[in-house]
């Protein structure tokens, strides 16, 4: 009879170790993720849930200002940076699961720059040849959306000492 392990996460002050029950009990396992990464994780959850509220506020303004015509756009070109702070949220996933390798960290770092890059201005294409949406909303809705990152790192303690180092 084989017997499946049970797996349980624990949280003590922000490491994160998972415990499998083995057949001689509990093993604690530690996890690769440091308080750092959760913080990341954090802060990225944030700057979704922000991007998502301005590009709200932009829709509804341009639902105001100039009916259904302005919503569409507004809310495509948010979901256009929303998806480039996925990929960089994924592809820092992955950095994490590299570890401590700079290169292959600092390769991640570049390529998903890259990829960033590439995904949004296709959306952008896609939003304003193909499926005829107003640029001046698409873009309204795409700034508001990187205005959200602006506002997070503004407010954002950890990158207030770093800017103050610089």
């Amino acid at each position: 009879r084989v017997l499946t392990p049970t797996r349980r996460i624990v949280h003590e002050n922000d490491a994160i170790s998972m415990v499998v029950a083995g057949p001689a009990g509990p093993v604690r396992r530690a996890s690769r993720m440091s308080s750092a990464n959760i913080q990341l994780r954090h802060a990225m959850r944030r700057l979704l849930v922000l991007q998502l509220v301005l590009t709200t506020i932009v829709a509804l303004s341009g639902f105001v200002w100039q009916g259904l015509i302005a919503v569409r756009p507004a809310l495509f070109g948010g979901a256009s940076a929303m998806v480039g702070t996925l990929v960089i949220a994924w592809y820092g996933r992955r950095a994490e699961r590299a570890g401590a390798s700079v290169t292959r960290n600092a390769s991640l770092i570049y390529g998903s720059a890259i990829i960033r890059f590439a995904i949004v201005m296709v959306l952008l294409f896609v939003g304003i040849a193909i499926l005829r949406l107003q640029p001046v909303w698409l873009f309204a809705g795409f700034i508001a959306a990187l205005l959200a990152q602006m506002i997070l790192t503004a407010l954002v303690p950890e990158t207030k000492t770093w800017r103050a180092k610089r």
